[in-house]
């Protein structure tokens, strides 16, 4: 068994060629009003935009620019 009190990280390689704005399938979550700054609690915004990506048929993505999730509060 395995027991951690902390935080564990796992991470992938980057992606050959991952998905780009202006690809099919690839929805940019800027296009929801969503507040990039951090300064506001945007569950609900993020959430409508999975859901979106959720119901379309075959792969699609949810777009986050860097600065996006760089900036999101703990």
């Amino acid at each position: 068994m395995f027991y951690s009190t902390g935080l564990i990280l796992f991470a992938e390689p980057p992606e050959k060629n991952p998905p780009r704005l202006g690809d099919p399938n690839v929805i940019n979550i800027q296009d929801y009003k969503v507040d990039s700054t951090g300064k506001t609690l945007e569950t609900t915004n993020i959430n409508q935009a999975i859901s979106d990506v959720s119901a379309r048929p075959g792969a699609a993505f949810s777009f986050f620019q860097p600065a996006f999730t760089s900036r999101a509060p703990c």
